[in-house]
């Protein structure tokens, strides 16, 4: 597999698309076709169809990369979308600069759910003993019984249970002043979903940001140097020129590595007749994609 495809994986759709300036991803990939199936197929979307692709191309954007295919003529996509706790695999299809959607299918249920309800059990046992310590602590000063009737143990107990709910607010102080954090279940499903992703992403881009900070390290010019000027690569295609023309000139002028590498991504992206003729510039330094842009953007 090509090495920036690698890179790709666990990465969200959005940043990659960003990064290596693929054409953007935009609510038109939804036909009316697709909004009936995924709203026959997906739980709680809106019935209206320009609402649907508005919510869904956002949850596509969040979507991880896990795989890219090469079918030849076009690139395949497997993102892992999350959708109220269900996960789903979406395959998408990139051809001639346009992404289409080719499928939607179930693959099980966020197993982040069972953690969740499992910290909730935990926390609720944690409270629990902190209101049995603060009742034994009240009950400690009060004078000892001996005997009590049966009218006088029912009012005992139901005097005892109001004073639990009137010490509720001791309770939580409590558990704040022993380091707990008091939340509804909302709030914590909602920070638990928050510092999961900040996790998954840090442990992804790990690598890469190492890789860039040394890059921009390298790239600062040292102390007395001025930072010369981005080099510019002029660039002629002619009227008539195939793309082994084309591809030798990129090579000839340094802007790629060789031929044969800059014909495979031309037929994959199909844009063999999206190139314009004319004279470009190009900086020294552009990648593949931006030189595929600059051609084809006339």
């Amino acid at each position: 597999m090509n090495q920036m495809w690698l890179e790709a994986l666990g990465k969200e759709l959005k940043k990659v698309i960003n990064t290596y300036q693929y054409p953007s991803l935009t609510s038109e990939i939804f036909t009316e076709d697709i909004c009936d199936e995924w709203r026959s197929t997906l739980s709680g979307l809106p019935s209206s169809d320009e609402a649907l692709k508005q919510v869904m191309t956002k949850q596509l954007h969040k979507s991880t990369i896990e795989e890219i295919e090469d079918a030849g003529q076009y690139l395949l996509f497997k993102v892992k979308l999350k959708h109220k706790g269900e996960l789903y695999q979406v395959q998408l299809k990139l051809e001639n600069l346009t992404w289409s959607i080719v499928s939607l299918h179930y693959i099980g249920n966020d197993t982040k759910k069972r953690l969740v309800w499992g910290i909730n059990v935990a926390l609720v046992f944690i409270l629990l003993i902190g209101s049995w310590f603060m009742f034994q602590k009240w009950t400690e000063g009060a004078p000892a019984q001996t005997s009590l009737s049966t009218d006088d143990r029912s009012a005992a107990q139901n005097w005892d249970e109001k004073q639990f709910l009137n010490h509720i607010d001791d309770i939580q102080q409590a558990a704040k002043q022993h380091g707990y954090i008091l939340m509804t279940e909302e709030e914590f499903n909602a920070a638990l979903d928050d510092h999961a992703q900040q996790r998954i992403i840090a442990h992804l881009t790990e690598n890469e940001s190492e890789a860039s900070e040394m890059e921009k390290t390298e790239s600062e010019p040292q102390a007395g140097e001025t930072k010369s000027p981005e080099e510019m690569v002029e660039l002629a295609i002619q009227p008539g020129m195939t793309s082994p023309d084309i591809a030798a000139q990129l090579v000839e002028k340094g802007l790629a590595r060789n031929e044969r590498e800059v014909l495979q991504l031309f037929r994959k992206l199909g844009v063999d007749k999206n190139i314009r003729s004319g004279t470009y510039q190009i900086p020294s330094n552009a990648t593949y994609m931006e030189i595929i842009n600059i051609l084809t953007s006339r």
